[in-house]
């Protein structure tokens, strides 16, 4: 009865169970009471916008130059009252003009020593300062390369390439003008193109060493200044130094290299001082420069191979010596060279003067010079006689034991001589060169007796009335 029981009550706990799960759904309950309202949140950010610079064109200048730029922003409100400032005080704004909330357009002059490189830009509206880091460049106008790069040395050449990189601006090679910041240089004169010009500048031989502006002008109404700040270098070096008993030898490496030599004459009393250079490579170029060290009172400009003058002082000589056009042709071997220095003391004599009854022209009118070493000044042409014809002959008397006769000119640089040594017969028995324009001419006699000088001008043609003084350098030994 239990189990059957048990059974029984299984069956009816099922059914009931199943009849549950497969019912139909109820009518929906009723709507409870309405809930307490929640706290409210916070406020949202109201929205926002930064004003910014986006571009500033041209993004440079130039040093000397007033130029307009234009500003353009981005959430402005640019207007009557904004203001521009650049971080350099030497760039200057002449006028902002509001072309829009947005556009500036800015008038500013760029001092000539305005410092290079880049510039923040700050523009002011109100209360609000936009900065604009780096937007704006101030450039030179004039790109100086330099040969050598090392500068012009004291006594010495350098070549300047300028370069014009302002294009708004072409040289006017019309009223192109070049100022050197050194006073110790010198220049060639410039030949422009547009766009570009070279020069050669020396450098005094006692000039301030350092680092110098070069500048140029050039128009008028208005003139336009370019500024080069810093653009070539004056450099030390200490001259060579030579005397009488010695040569004194060097290199040049490239066509404006030279060698610089100083030399002091012995003795304050009247002498004869003559330099020589040579060069296994060819013809050299010398320059003579009186103790100024300056090439404005060079006594002498250029000579091939050889000057000489009278001199009464100790006061010392510089001698340059470069390149003679050429000297090099193709490539860049280097080149030597030798400074020789001739010094005698002698006894100064003038050539009588001339007339057509009384003059020196001939063999048999010879002025006698009878003390030895001498130097004579004379002149070439007298009245109506052309100096291109005119020969002035000098006598003198040589012991048998002699063994040299020593001649030649110097003074004027550029009188253009020639000598001739006569025997006692009246036979020409030497002639100098006639290489260069003063001359020098040894010869050795065979016998003793009256020899003579004669001084000419030159057959080469290159004797000029307005060049016609020389001294005469006579020794027998």
């Amino acid at each position: 009865m239990k189990r059957v029981l048990g059974l029984s009550c299984l069956l009816v706990v099922g059914v009931v169970v199943a009849a549950c799960s497969s019912g139909s759904q109820g009518a929906p309950g009723t709507a409870g009471a309405t809930g307490k309202t929640g706290p409210a949140g916070s406020s949202a950010p109201a929205g926002s916008t930064t004003p910014s610079v986006s571009v500033i064109t041209p993004p440079y200048a130039f040093l000397d130059r007033t130029v307009d730029v234009t500003i353009a922003g981005s959430d402005t409100t640019w207007g009557a009252s904004t203001t521009v400032s650049f971080s350099d005080p030497k760039v200057t704004v002449n006028k902002v003009t509001a072309a829009s909330a947005t556009g500036l357009l800015v008038n500013i002059t760029i001092a000539a020593d305005a410092t290079l490189g880049a510039l923040d830009v700050s523009v002011v509206d109100g209360k609000v300062t936009v900065l604009y880091s780096g937007a704006f460049t101030i450039e030179a106008p004039l790109l100086v390369t330099a040969t050598p790069t090392a500068g012009v040395p004291q006594g010495g050449l350098a070549n300047l390439h300028v370069q014009m990189q302002d294009l708004t601006t072409p040289f006017d090679p019309d009223t192109l003008a070049v100022t050197l910041g050194s006073p110790d240089v010198a220049m060639s004169p410039p030949s422009p193109t547009d766009y570009a010009f070279d020069l050669t500048i020396e450098a005094d031989v006692l000039g301030t060493p350092g680092t110098f502006d070069l500048t140029t002008t050039f128009g008028t109404a208005p003139t336009i200044t370019s500024p080069a700040a810093q653009s070539f270098k004056l450099t030390a070096r200490a001259p060579t130094t030579v005397t009488a008993s010695a040569a004194a030898t060097g290199n040049i490496e490239t066509q404006i290299d030279t060698e610089l030599y100083e030399f002091t004459p012995a003795a304050a009393t009247q002498e004869f001082m003559q330099f020589t250079t040579s060069s296994q490579a060819g013809t050299l170029s010398g320059t003579v420069i009186p103790k100024s060290g300056k090439y404005a009172d060079a006594i002498v400009s250029g000579f091939a191979i050889r000057y000489a003058q009278g001199i009464t002082s100790k006061d010392p000589y510089y001698v340059v010596v470069g390149d003679s056009n050429g000297l090099f042709g193709a490539g860049t071997t280097p080149a030597d060279t030798s400074l020789a220095v001739f010094e005698s003391p002698c006894t100064s004599v003038n050539e009588i003067t001339e007339s057509a009854t009384a003059n020196n022209d001939t063999f048999a009118t010879a002025q006698a010079v009878t003390t030895l070493p001498a130097l004579v000044n004379g002149a070439l042409g007298y009245g109506s006689v052309d100096g291109a014809v005119d020969v002035d002959v000098y006598a003198i008397t040589v012991l048998d034991t002699a063994t040299k006769i020593h001649v030649a000119t110097g003074g004027d640089p550029y009188d253009d001589t020639i000598l001739t040594i006569l025997d006692p017969t009246g036979a020409k028995v030497a002639t100098s060169d006639d290489l260069d324009y003063q001359e020098d001419l040894v010869f050795a006699p065979t016998g003793g007796g009256t020899y003579y000088v004669s001084v000419a001008a030159s057959p080469s043609g290159n004797f000029s009335d307005s060049d016609n003084t020389y001294q005469l350098f006579i020794a027998v030994e």
